[in-house]
């Protein structure tokens, strides 16, 4: 978030700076007009200055969507971590092959299991809300897509 948040700071000085460029731009379309004497090395010279510009702007959205990517697959990963720690932390209860010794701990049991059950239920969202995540990304070709289908597995 951090990193998102001093790119738009960057990102918005160089936007600032488009106003210049656009000036030095007009300038020489002009100075070209009035037949300058060396309208060929300044018409070189804002192309060169045209391309350099283009390319930083291309390198500005090129590291947003990398940022934002990397922030999708931080976000997609933390979720699944938790979803993944609650699990294991309730397999146990699912897997248990205790079924009681008398009555009194067969009711223990069961209350046990009413609650797993409960916490299954309530946890489901997060669980299918990780899923969604995960095929939202592969959707839209996240670079971390072998990743993500990794971590689903």
């Amino acid at each position: 978030q951090e990193k998102l948040q001093k790119h738009a700071t960057f990102a918005g000085e160089v936007e600032v700076h488009q106003a210049a460029v656009d000036n030095l731009n007009k300038t020489g379309n002009t100075m070209m007009k009035k037949k300058y004497v060396m309208s060929s090395d300044l018409q070189k010279r804002l192309d060169e200055v045209a391309c350099l510009w283009q390319h930083l702007l291309d390198k500005v959205s090129e590291r947003e969507v990398s940022l934002r990517n990397a922030q999708k697959r931080v976000h997609f990963m933390h979720e699944a971590d938790e979803v993944a720690s609650w699990i294991v932390e309730k397999e146990p209860v699912a897997s248990s092959d205790d079924f009681g010794r008398d009555l009194e701990h067969l009711e223990v049991l069961q209350k046990k299991f009413g609650d797993f059950q409960k916490d299954v239920t309530a946890n489901e969202a997060q669980v299918k809300t990780v899923g969604e995540l995960a095929n939202s990304l592969q959707s839209e070709n996240h670079p971390d897509g072998e990743l993500i289908q990794q971590r689903m597995q």
